[in-house]
């Protein structure tokens, strides 16, 4: 797992997070505990190259070692050059998206604002979970631009969201002296909300920021694009604050990019269930 910062990782292949067609042009692909499914176009054209060559780990370890050393002896220069076009691109795209949220967040706070704040506390070696559709798109694409850890954790291939609350409950279990941080979106936030009181209960404290666009973002934007209007994809205004306050956990509001990094560092020092809401300007990446 990329657990630092590594200058040649490219992001994360999916459908859902975007960035710069690479797996196409690889000859070699090395698939360690990764499954066969959609993210990876189920290993078909045009997603992979007809002539590519697949492992996958498991047997014959020595085997593929020696292979791929032999590979990278016969390739090294054209492996280099193409390492550094991929590193390039990845480049160029990552730009795009940074100039694309900061057109956006001139309407007010949004969703990278969430994202710098969040990347301000990586010194805490927090668990973090993304939980949500468009928050989780800009997660990947602005967050996980150069590293991601094995305990950073997404819904991964099932593509559903509401699991956040009940993740972080796990994930203060299993983790007992670490920050836990969980990204959600309103949405998926709502889904399991008044299990917030099982974690006071239960004394399981984490952190989560809800970024509220009041709309399921993703599908919203998709039936402007089909249709020329959102059909039952708006949501209405949910107090998150108070309605966490009534749950017996805290509730704050956030109104400016301050506020957002403030509360999220002073959260992550409280033994308690903390609730950040933050509402956002829509937009997807």
């Amino acid at each position: 797992m990329v657990d630092q910062p590594s200058p040649i990782f490219l992001g994360v292949i999916g459908a859902a997070t975007g960035g710069p067609s690479v797996l196409s042009d690889a000859d070699c692909i090395l698939l360690v505990g990764a499954e066969i499914d959609y993210r990876i176009g189920y290993l078909q054209s045009p997603a992979i190259r007809a002539d590519a060559r697949i492992f996958r780990i498991g047997g014959g370890w020595q085997d593929l070692a020696a292979e791929c050393r032999g590979s990278r002896e016969q390739n090294s220069s054209a492996r280099q050059s193409w390492l550094a076009s991929c590193v390039e691109r990845r480049g160029q795209f990552l730009r795009a998206v940074e100039s694309h949220a900061e057109e956006q967040a001139r309407r007010g706070l949004h969703a990278i604002h969430i994202i710098r704040a969040i990347r301000d506390v990586l010194s805490e070696n927090p668990v973090l979970l993304i939980d949500g559709g468009s928050i989780g798109q800009w997660a990947h694409q602005l967050l996980c631009r150069d590293r991601y850890p094995g305990d950073w954790l997404t819904c991964g291939r099932s593509g559903v969201v509401g699991w956040g609350i009940g993740g972080a409950m796990a994930a203060r279990l299993a983790f007992p002296q670490r920050p836990i941080i969980l990204l959600s979106g309103d949405g998926a936030f709502t889904f399991n909300i008044a299990d917030l009181e099982c974690a006071v209960r239960q004394s399981l404290p984490f952190v989560a920021i809800v970024a509220d666009d009041q709309g399921w973002g993703i599908t919203r934007l998709g039936h402007v694009r089909q249709f020329g209007f959102p059909v039952a994809s708006s949501l209405g205004p949910i107090a998150f604050d108070s309605l966490t306050e009534s749950l017996g956990a805290r509730g704050v509001r956030a109104s400016t990019p301050e506020d957002i990094a403030r509360e999220l560092r002073q959260a992550i020092g409280k033994a308690e269930v903390s609730v950040i809401h933050v509402p956002i300007s829509g937009g997807n990446p």
